[in-house]
């Protein structure tokens, strides 16, 4: 047995040593998790948005403050969309990631027997 298949490494087409790659299901989960939490946030932080009434912004301003809260209310929109579509990679990612564990259980055999180590 040669030393890089004694210490778990193995030689790429440069020559040069490939450390094994580890990513654990922890890892993962724990990535999801913030992903989810990011998106929970950003979500939270743009419903907490306060609209403009054009009452407030003074006397002849009521059409600039109308024009300002459709602003506000297209901005908000495009935030929740934005953090709703960032919540929505972390179970993709952890899908992803089983599917990528389920592979490489079954593919682990065949890849040993044509000298690749997984």
């Amino acid at each position: 047995m040669s030393a890089d298949k004694a210490n778990g490494s193995s030689v790429g087409a440069n020559g040069k040593d490939i450390a094994p790659v580890g990513f654990s299901c922890d890892a993962v989960e724990a990535v999801v998790r913030q992903i989810t939490q990011a998106s929970d946030q950003g979500v939270a932080a743009w419903a907490a948005v306060p609209d403009i009434h054009p009452e407030d912004c003074g006397q002849g301003f009521a059409l600039v403050g109308g024009r300002l809260n459709r602003a506000v209310a297209k901005l908000r929109e495009h935030g929740t969309a934005m953090y709703e579509g960032l919540g929505a990679h972390g179970p993709a990612i952890g899908k992803q990631w089983s599917n990528f564990a389920d592979v490489e259980q079954d593919s682990q055999g065949s890849l040993q027997c044509i000298g690749v180590n997984s």
